[in-house]
């Protein structure tokens, strides 16, 4: 099964569907949301006889972490699936320039990456030409709508085929939309009426307010200590060491021991 991009008003094309076709004809096509579970078994000690590694799939970055020579992403169907994507060598080098925010990529016979704990995914390492290319920009990615403060924008990314919010940002605005008027806030909808207050005017009429939510930290940031850092999510990286999924260096790779030579043996005797 193959994936065809049309070249649409929504769609910024670098690669033609054509070329996109001929690099993931020789292997099996695998959707985002089916990654997890054809890369769990490649680990798992009850499946006996391994799915071939041959296999490829297309992802929209919504997260990318650039490095000097490596960049760590998060690939999505913009559907609420997500894969983790390290991408390092000449796969990297000979496409940094293309690599961001909303690129459409390809991957083929991806390498994979143990999770150093049980509950996080497999992650996808490229690292060579012919596993990865971009194949053009969407342009239904698009940064929140929404500001935290003054000239500081929201940092998420959300599809504005649904939007111009986040999910958090959303949800947000539709509370305080419906706390401000009577026939939604008197409604059986899943909003929460408590965060609305009730105001009696000196005419007698009642204003109602919106109020924040008042959100309890949880006791893991009340009480953070170094043992945190091991519960983020992290992939061992050939060449670099132990290295977070938003790029950051948790342990490096330690050089080998260089064995001196016979000469240099023969000096210090």
């Amino acid at each position: 099964m193959l994936i065809c991009i049309q070249n649409k008003n929504n769609r910024r094309r670098l690669v033609s569907e054509a070329k996109c076709n001929t690099g993931l004809q020789n292997v099996e096509y695998v959707a985002i949301r089916d990654v997890e579970n054809r890369t769990r078994l490649f680990f798992s000690i009850s499946v006996g006889v391994k799915p071939s590694s041959d296999w490829g799939t297309i992802g929209v970055i919504d997260k990318c972490f650039p490095q000097p020579d490596f960049c760590v992403t998060r690939l999505t169907d913009m559907r609420g699936s997500y894969s983790n994507l390290y991408i390092t060598g000449k796969a990297y080098t000979k496409n940094e320039a293309a690599i961001g925010m909303g690129s459409i990529i390809a991957i083929k016979r991806p390498f994979l990456l143990k999770p150093t704990e049980t509950q996080h995914s497999i992650g996808l390492h490229v690292d060579q030409l012919n596993q990865f290319w971009v194949i053009g920009q969407s342009l239904d990615l698009a940064q929140c709508s929404s500001f935290i403060r003054k000239d500081v924008r929201c940092t998420e990314w959300t599809d504005i085929r649904s939007g111009d919010y986040c999910d958090k940002h959303l949800e947000r605005v539709c509370n305080y939309s419906k706390n401000g008027r009577m026939e939604l806030a008197g409604g059986d909808s899943g909003f929460d009426i408590r965060w609305a207050t009730q105001k009696k005017q000196s005419d007698g009429s009642i204003l109602y307010e919106s109020k924040r939510e008042k959100r309890v930290e949880p006791i893991s940031k009340l009480f953070s200590s170094k043992r945190s850092s091991k519960d983020k999510e992290a992939y061992y990286l050939k060449g670099k060491g132990l290295v977070a999924v938003d790029g950051s260096l948790m342990k490096k790779t330690q050089a080998p021991k260089r064995t001196p030579t016979a000469a240099e043996k023969e000096e210090l005797t």
